[in-house]
């Protein structure tokens, strides 16, 4: 069990809010991609067809840039949530530092993390609210033997020995790969 607990921000004191994710996948850079919206309005669930502003910040060791990919249509045309490209920039400093104290803690070079951030009045203050890590696929894949096939496998055995048991491969949808599929799965050629 896990007790979380955080500074209150009140609605009011909200200039923008925003869920980032920061893809730490190389030595060199991190990308983070940040959505954002004004005042206290909700990126994860909006409602009245609201429309959150995308940035993608790339932090290299030897610069950084921004992207905007979507404008939020509750501000003016051609004006962004976010102070661009100031705000932008400080929050993906901001945000590399919580992955580097992520490394530091879990011992891990590459991972994915999603937080959430506030910007606040009357100074702007940017503040990271949580932070949470992304699963993601396991780079081995999981040998599931498939029960018919066992049963199956069991009965051609009993007769015949020399024929080898079926296989099958359980990847993320949770169904059953057969092995004519699993070189595409896997990325390589069949043999």
């Amino acid at each position: 069990m896990a007790l979380l607990v955080h500074h209150s921000f009140p609605d009011e004191n909200e200039l923008a809010n925003g869920v980032a994710v920061i893809d730490r996948n190389s030595e060199w850079s991190r990308d983070i991609n940040m959505v954002t919206q004004a005042g206290a309005v909700s990126v994860t669930n909006p409602q009245g067809g609201s429309v959150p502003e995308e940035v993608v910040v790339t932090m290299y060791s030897f610069g950084r840039y921004a992207q905007r990919i979507r404008q939020s249509n509750l501000v003016p045309l051609g004006a962004t949530v976010m102070q661009w490209d100031d705000d932008c920039f400080a929050l993906g400093e901001l945000l590399v530092k919580v992955g580097e104290e992520f490394a530091l803690t879990t011992g891990r070079d590459e991972f994915v993390l999603e937080t959430e951030f506030k910007k606040l009045a009357p100074d702007g203050k940017l503040v990271v609210k949580q932070v949470r890590e992304i699963p993601q696929a396991d780079d081995t894949p999981s040998v599931i033997l498939n029960v018919a096939q066992r049963s199956e496998g069991s009965r051609s055995r009993s007769r015949d020995t020399s024929h080898s048991m079926p296989r099958s491969f359980g990847c993320a949808s949770g169904r059953h790969v057969s092995p004519a599929h699993e070189s595409f799965l896997m990325g390589t050629q069949a043999q």
